[in-house]
């Protein structure tokens, strides 16, 4: 997993598992539940996950290379499509 911290306090979590054939079994579960906590710079928020579609990677793609900048490499080795998310803060919750 890998994270890149965006200006306006959205993360991007590129889920690539090293481009083994599976999904990590952490970015499964946040499919299921997509919401988690995010500790960043001594600071716990609460979050809501959800995955880009195909477009929108391509959108975010200097991101998520600036959070991977070996992404590619893994989408070669691997024919599944590597998920990534954006999480956004929630402010309501409270970790």
């Amino acid at each position: 997993m890998c994270a890149h911290h965006g200006p306006d306090g959205s993360w991007l979590v590129v889920a690539s598992n090293f481009g083994r054939t599976h999904h990590p079994t952490w970015s499964t579960n946040l499919l299921h539940t997509p919401t988690a906590h995010v500790t960043y710079q001594g600071r716990t928020v609460s979050v809501h996950a959800r995955p880009l579609t195909k477009e929108e990677k391509q959108l975010h793609r200097r991101r998520i290379l600036a959070a991977l900048p070996v992404y590619d490499t893994y989408a070669a080795r691997t024919t599944r499509d590597i998920r990534v998310f954006h999480l956004t803060p929630h402010p309501s919750r409270v970790p």
